[in-house]
C-alpha cells in the first residue's frame, strides 16, 4: 500500500469520527433541546456528512488530495454554522 493511500485512510477514519460525533450531537438536539424524547430532533445536520463524503471523494485523486483532506476536517466546522444560520431564518 502506498504512502498516499495510508495517509488517506488514516485521515478518513479520524475525520470521520469527528464528523460523526459532531453530526449526531447536533442532530439529536444538543444538550437542552431534546424535550420530546425523539432521537433526531434536527436531522438536517446530517448534511455535514455529505460535505465529509465530498472530501473523501476529492482525496481519492492525487491532484485534489490536499484539498480533499482539508474539506474532510473543515466541513463539520464550516457547514454547522451555515446550517444553523439557514434554519434560524
Amino acid at each position: 500500500m502506498s504512502r498516499l493511500v495510508r495517509l488517506t485512510l488514516i485521515n478518513t477514519i479520524s475525520s470521520g469520527i469527528i464528523a460523526f460525533l459532531i453530526t449526531t450531537f447536533f442532530a439529536s438536539g444538543t444538550i437542552g433541546e431534546n424535550l420530546d424524547g425523539v432521537t433526531w430532533v434536527a436531522p438536517e445536520f446530517f448534511l455535514i456528512l455529505i460535505g465529509w463524503i465530498l472530501g473523501i471523494l476529492l482525496a481519492c485523486f492525487e491532484k485534489t488530495w490536499t484539498f480533499g483532506i482539508i474539506v474532510m476536517y473543515v466541513s463539520p466546522f464550516v457547514l454547522t454554522p451555515l446550517i444553523i444560520f439557514l434554519i434560524s431564518n
